[in-house]
């Protein structure tokens, strides 16, 4: 007797992902803001275990490759991308880290200081994917 393999539809896979105990109706305090506001329902979570995607090559137009570098500001309660990410430009950051730099070294994080004000970027990867 032979077995027919069947997959699950995009709805089913839906019910599933909205049923998961990790599944929250309560806002977190914490504010990414690496991305406009119209993409972040389109931010791709990965599920625990296996995970298959197609990266999605670069729109025609673009100036961008499909992978696109962000220097991402972290601070306790989000992060933002920083200007240089695509441009040039300062932000607040940049402001602070100068003037700390010049007035009050010893208030900057570094190896010995690891509770000092850290206003350097991580860099993070962003590019479209299809499930």
């Amino acid at each position: 007797m032979k077995s027919i393999v069947e997959f699950s539809t995009p709805e089913d896979i839906r019910k599933i992902r909205e049923s998961t105990p990790w599944t929250s109706t309560r806002k977190g305090s914490y504010n990414d803001s690496l991305l406009r506001p119209e993409y972040v329902p389109k931010k791709l979570r990965f599920p625990a275990g296996k995970t298959m995607i197609r990266i999605v090559p670069s729109i025609r137009p673009s100036m961008y490759d499909w992978m696109i570098g962000v220097q991402a500001i972290n601070y306790k309660d989000g992060r933002h991308a920083h200007p240089r990410t695509l441009g040039a430009g300062k932000s607040v950051f940049d402001h602070a880290l100068s003037w700390l730099n010049t007035h009050r070294p010893e208030t900057l994080f570094s190896k010995g200081n690891r509770d000092g004000y850290r206003l350097l970027t991580d860099p993070v990867s962003v590019f479209w994917a299809h499930e």
